[in-house]
């Protein structure tokens, strides 16, 4: 993925969070809006009870809320644990995963811990030529490239 991409998949995720956040509730004032549900995702995580000890992937956090949202008595909050979700296709949100009921859904990183989402690929199999390094990259199709970071 192209790091425009990444960033703005990062910001797109903000958006929703902080959008989500601030949806308001009708009838409800914010301090008085308890969390129905709360799930967590991991990087390795596979799991389809979404607990703390038992982590979904991102894409089953995402399926769970689907799967509970139609009858939201409160909000949904969904902890993302720390470490990379490396993922091979796009993370998509729209209407099934909002809040519902006067009620929101938040996706947040879980306190101390910093989730990355990336679509970037490692590229290997790296040779030398004189002062000219290469590698395939088979189908990619970027206009960045990044080393070390």
């Amino acid at each position: 993925m192209q790091r425009s991409k990444l960033v703005t998949l990062r910001l797109l995720t903000f958006a929703f969070v902080f959008l989500a956040t601030l949806a308001p509730i009708e009838g409800v004032s914010r301090a008085q809006a308890a969390v129905q549900y709360t799930f967590y995702a991991a990087p390795d995580g596979a799991g389809t009870t979404c607990s703390l000890i038992v982590p979904c992937s991102l894409g089953g956090a995402r399926d769970k809320v689907r799967s509970v949202n139609n009858s939201m008595t409160g909000d949904i909050v969904v902890y993302l644990r720390g470490g990379t979700y490396q993922l091979t296709s796009t993370f998509a949100l729209d209407q099934n995963d909002s809040g519902n009921n006067g009620y929101t859904v938040t996706y947040q990183a879980y306190t101390g811990e910093i989730p990355i989402i990336s679509g970037g690929q490692s590229i290997t199999g790296w040779t030398q030529s004189g002062s000219l390094w290469q590698a395939s990259v088979g189908g990619i199709e970027t206009r960045q490239l990044y080393v070390n970071g």
